[in-house]
């Protein structure tokens, strides 16, 4: 996708909230605190930072994964009720 400068000068204003990680349903911090920076390609700006995950937060994301999936309550929903949650996350 080409960038016309309209669109450049927008994504340079842009302001991005902070990012957390998002585990059994619910945004939390990097348990260490560990953040990256995200900076605009464009300019080299910081534009946000999010939580850098460490081996013990993916080992809580698998859990919780692993928990919902042996429940049911994910793995018997039907496909297009996933979309509709994934579609919430997202926005």
């Amino acid at each position: 996708m080409m960038l016309d400068q309209t669109r450049i000068d927008d994504l340079r204003t842009r302001e991005v909230a902070p990012q957390q990680l998002f585990i059994n349903g619910r945004p939390v911090p990097a348990r260490d605190g560990q953040v990256m920076e995200v900076v605009s390609p464009i300019d080299g700006q910081l534009l946000t930072t999010i939580a850098d995950a460490g081996a013990g937060d993916v080992d809580s994301a698998v859990q919780a994964a692993r928990g919902v999936f042996e429940r049911g309550s994910w793995s018997r929903m039907a496909p297009a009720q996933r979309k509709k949650v994934m579609h919430r996350i997202a926005d």
